[in-house]
C-alpha cells in the first residue's frame, strides 16, 4: 500500500501532454518502515483499549446492518432492509467474514470497522506520499483523519461512514498511482475502479470517485479521440458502471424491494423537490461543504495561517476572482441561513460531545457558549488558508505528482457535490447530517498537504492542534460509548427481570435491534406510546422519541431507559457510568410510568 518513488511503471496508454517523470527520491519506504506512521497507528490502536470496544452493544443504525450480516451468515440470504438507505453489500460481506470466524456480536462488527479504518488510514498516508508530501506531514495528515471527531466516534460503530471513507482513500490512491508518469498504468487504474466499485457497494456516492478521475483527465486535456483514450476511460470507469447497473437491477427487481424503501426515497427527494428547492438545498450544502473542509484540515490550516501573504503572491487575477466568489458566497450564506456557529447539522458531533442523542433524557451540553464561536472562527480560517494554498498551487507549473494532486481536488469536488444527494430527503427537517460530509475527509487532508507541500508552516503547531483534537475525540467518544454500554446493560437486566421488549424503550439502537424486524414481519403501523407524543419533553435536555415511529412501531410499554429522570415517571434503578468530559450527572435510569 505504501508507495515507492523508485518503482518503474511500464508504459500503458499515452494520453498526451503530461509532464515528465520525477527523479528517484531514494526514500525506500518498503525497506525502511515509516516511524511517524507507526507512531500514529500505534496511538490509534492504543486508544481503542480505553473504550468498551469488546462490549456488545449497538449504536444508531448499527442494528439494520447487523441484521443483514446475520441473515447472510446464518441463512445465506443477502438482504438490504427497506429502512436501509445505503447500498451496503460490501460492508455486509466484510462484516460476515469477521462474524464467520469470531461469532456474531456488535463487538465483532466493531472490530471489523476498526480494521477497515486502519486500512483506510494507511491508504491516506500512501496517497499523501504519492503527492510527494514528506513522511512527517503525511503521518500528521493520517492522524488528522483517524482522530477527526466524527470519523473517530464512527470507527466504533458498524455504520457505513468509515467504510466509505476508507474505500475512497484506497481508490484515490490507486488512481494516483496510475497517473504517476506521463503514461497511465492500466493495472493501477483498474485497481482504483475496483475500489470505487466497492465504495459504491457501501454508499451510492462511492461511484463518483471514477467520475472525478474522468473529470481530471478532461480538464487536463488528456482525453483524445483515439483507441488509447477509450481504453483508459474503460479502465477507469467501466467496472463501476457495470456494478451500478447490476446493483440497481438486483435491488429494484430481483430483491423485491418495496416501493417505500429508503433508497428509493432519495430519488423521490429529487423528483418531488422542484428546481427552487434543489437550488436552496444546494446553497446550504455549499456553505456546509466549505465549513466542514475547515474542520477536516484544521491543524494544517491554522499552522499555515502566517504564510498566507507568501502564498498570495503567486495568485493570478482569475484565481482571485474565483476565490473571492467562494468567500463571498460563504459569508452571504452564513448570514442569510443564520448558521453562524459550529457544530452544523449535528448528529455525531453536537453540543453534548460525540454520538447521536437517541435516548430519552438527553445529554448535558459540553460544547457551548464561547467554544462554539472559537471552533467556527478556527474552521473558517483553516478553510480560507487551504483554499488559498490550493489556488496558489494550481497557479504554478505542475509535475506528475501535481497532476495527481489536481485529480484529488477533482474527486474532492465531486464528493462535496454528492452530499446533496442524501440531503434532499432531509431538506425540510435537519437539512443534512454531519456524517454525510465525512467522505471528503481524506481527500481534503491530502489536497491540503499537497497544496502546502512547499510552504514552511510550523509542524509543531500542526502537531499540537492534532493532539488537542485527538484528546477531545478520545474523551468524548469514551463518554458516549460507556454511556451506551450502560444503557444496554440496564435494558438487558430489565428484560431479564421479565419486562418484554415491546414494553421497554431504551433508545433507537436497542428498540430497532429488538423490534424492527418484528414490526416489519407483522406489518405494525407506527404508533407513538402514551406520554411520548408530539414534541413533549419530560426533562431539561429531553427530546421527542423520533425512533419509535421509524424503527419500533411495535413498542407499547411504559418502561423507559433514560439518561435523566423524566417528569411523571418513577425511578426503578439508577446505574453510574464512567464519564471524562460530561459535566452533568453520569447516570442511566430505569423508569416506569405509574398506572
Amino acid at each position: 500500500m505504501i508507495p515507492r518513488d523508485d518503482v518503474k511503471v511500464e508504459p500503458r496508454e499515452h494520453l498526451g501532454a503530461a509532464p515528465s517523470a520525477p527523479a528517484r527520491s531514494g526514500l525506500g519506504l518498503r525497506r525502511h518502515p515509516s516511524v511517524p506512521l507507526s507512531i500514529v497507528l500505534a496511538a490509534f490502536v492504543a486508544s481503542t483499549f480505553l473504550m468498551p470496544t469488546l462490549v456488545s452493544f449497538g449504536v444508531s443504525d448499527d442494528f439494520l446492518y447487523a441484521h443483514s450480516v446475520d441473515q447472510l451468515v446464518s441463512h445465506g440470504n443477502l438482504v438490504v432492509f427497506p429502512a436501509t438507505a445505503a447500498t451496503l453489500l460490501f460492508q455486509v460481506a466484510w462484516g460476515a467474514a469477521f462474524t464467520a470466524v469470531f461469532g456474531h456480536s456488535f463487538a465483532v462488527l466493531r472490530v471489523a470497522t476498526l480494521t477497515m479504518t486502519v486500512i483506510g488510514a494507511v491508504a491516506t498516508y500512501a496517497l499523501a506520499r504519492e503527492l510527494r508530501v514528506d513522511r512527517v506531514r503525511s503521518a500528521l495528515g493520517t492522524a488528522a483523519c483517524l482522530f477527526n471527531p466524527i470519523a473517530y466516534v464512527l470507527a466504533f460503530t458498524f455504520m457505513t461512514d468509515d467504510y466509505l471513507v476508507s474505500l475512497i482513500a484506497i481508490a484515490t490512491y490507486a488512481y494516483a498511482r496510475a497517473l504517476r508518469r506521463d503514461v497511465v498504468d492500466g493495472r493501477w487504474m483498474v485497481a482504483g475502479s475496483a475500489a470505487a466499485s466497492a465504495a459504491f457497494l457501501v454508499r451510492h456516492q462511492g461511484a463518483l470517485v471514477s467520475i472525478g478521475v474522468l473529470t481530471y483527465l478532461l480538464v487536463a486535456h488528456r482525453l483524445h479521440r483515439d483507441r488509447a483514450t477509450l481504453r483508459v476511460v474503460a479502465q477507469a470507469a467501466l467496472l463501476p458502471f457495470i456494478v451500478v447497473v447490476a446493483y440497481t437491477v438486483w435491488y429494484r427487481v430481483l430483491a423485491g424491494t418495496p416501493a417505500n424503501a429508503a433508497q428509493l426515497s432519495y430519488f423521490r427527494g429529487w423528483t418531488d423537490a422542484g428546481a427552487g428547492a434543489i437550488a436552496k438545498e444546494g446553497a446550504r450544502i455549499f456553505f456546509l461543504d466549505v465549513m466542514f473542509v475547515g474542520l477536516f484540515v484544521l491543524p494544517f490550516g491554522l499552522a499555515a495561517l502566517p504564510r498566507v501573504r507568501v502564498m498570495a503572491r503567486v495568485m493570478s487575477r482569475r484565481a482571485w476572482v474565483v476565490l473571492g466568489a467562494i468567500f463571498a458566497a460563504t459569508a452571504i450564506a452564513a448570514v442569510v441561513l443564520d448558521w453562524l456557529r459550529m457544530p452544523y447539522v449535528p448528529q455525531f458531533l453536537n453540543i453534548a460531545g460525540l454520538g447521536p442523542s437517541d435516548l430519552r433524557g438527553g445529554r448535558y451540553p459540553i460544547f457551548d457558549g464561547a467554544w462554539r464561536t472559537i471552533a467556527t472562527v478556527a474552521c473558517a480560517a483553516a478553510t480560507a488558508t487551504v483554499l488559498l494554498a490550493i489556488s496558489a498551487r494550481l497557479a504554478r507549473k505542475t509535475g506528475p505528482r501535481d497532476a495527481a494532486g489536481v485529480m484529488v481536488v477533482c474527486v474532492l469536488a465531486w464528493q462535496a457535490l454528492a452530499v446533496l444527494g442524501p440531503s434532499m430527503v432531509l431538506r425540510n427537517g435537519p437539512i443534512s447530517y454531519d456524517r454525510y460530509f465525512l467522505p471528503m475527509l481524506p481527500l481534503a487532508v491530502c489536497a491540503a498537504l499537497w497544496a502546502l507541500r512547499d510552504v514552511e508552516f510550523s509542524v509543531t503547531i500542526a502537531t499540537a492542534a492534532t493532539v488537542v483534537v485527538a484528546a477531545f475525540s478520545v474523551g468524548a467518544t469514551h463518554d458516549f460509548l460507556d454511556r451506551q454500554a450502560a444503557v444496554w446493560r440496564v435494558a438487558r437486566d430489565a428484560h431479564a427481570s421479565g419486562i418484554a421488549y415491546s414494553q421497554l424503550d431504551a433508545g433507537a439502537a436497542w428498540d430497532g435491534y429488538h423490534l424492527y424486524e418484528f414490526s416489519v414481519r407483522n406489518a405494525i403501523n407506527p404508533v407513538i406510546p402514551r406520554g411520548l407524543t408530539g414534541r413533549l419533553v419530560l426533562s431539561k435536555y429531553d427530546g421527542p422519541p423520533w425512533w419509535i415511529g421509524f424503527y419500533a412501531p411495535a413498542l407499547r410499554g411504559d418502561y423507559i431507559v433514560a439518561s435523566d429522570r423524566l417528569y411523571s415517571y418513577d425511578v426503578l434503578r439508577r446505574v453510574k457510568y464512567s464519564s471524562w468530559l460530561d459535566r452533568g450527572t453520569s447516570y442511566i435510569y430505569l423508569l416506569r410510568h405509574p398506572p
